[in-house]
């Protein structure tokens, strides 16, 4: 009996784990500077061509603080993408001027998993005219 409690405990356990990674995970997808580097990429014509449609994301390793961290005014993620051609990874940083303001993405890099090249194909025209 004590086992059949400790084997369902740990069945909740696990699902419960689960259920909140997949919470979070999908809060980073609504986020506005996600979404908007999202189309970005799915509007640029090398990237299509290499990882084919649909491009789709996984999972962000939300323990990387390096490379994925937000405050209120800046945002920098890294999202893991796929397509029937090939794997990629998507660099974002994004900024906005006050937490009322909408978030602009700021730059973006396409880095392909197959033949490891990176290459910047994003610059918001934004950051060159405040300098």
């Amino acid at each position: 009996m004590l086992q059949k409690v400790a084997v369902c405990g740990g069945l909740i356990a696990i699902g419960g784990a689960i259920f909140f990674t997949e919470k979070i995970q999908g809060n980073f997808r609504q986020q506005e500077y996600f979404r908007k580097s999202m189309k970005l990429l799915r509007q640029y014509g090398p990237a299509v061509e290499s990882l084919g449609e649909p491009i789709r994301t996984k999972h962000l390793d939300l323990g990387d603080t390096q490379k994925n961290r937000v405050d209120g005014f800046k945002a920098r993620i890294t999202i893991p993408v796929k397509g029937p051609n090939g794997l990629g990874t998507l660099h974002s940083w994004a900024s906005r001027e006050t937490v009322h303001d909408s978030w602009e993405v700021d730059r973006l890099d396409i880095e392909l998993t197959k033949t490891g090249q990176k290459w910047t194909f994003f610059k918001s025209s934004r950051n060159e005219n405040s300098s």
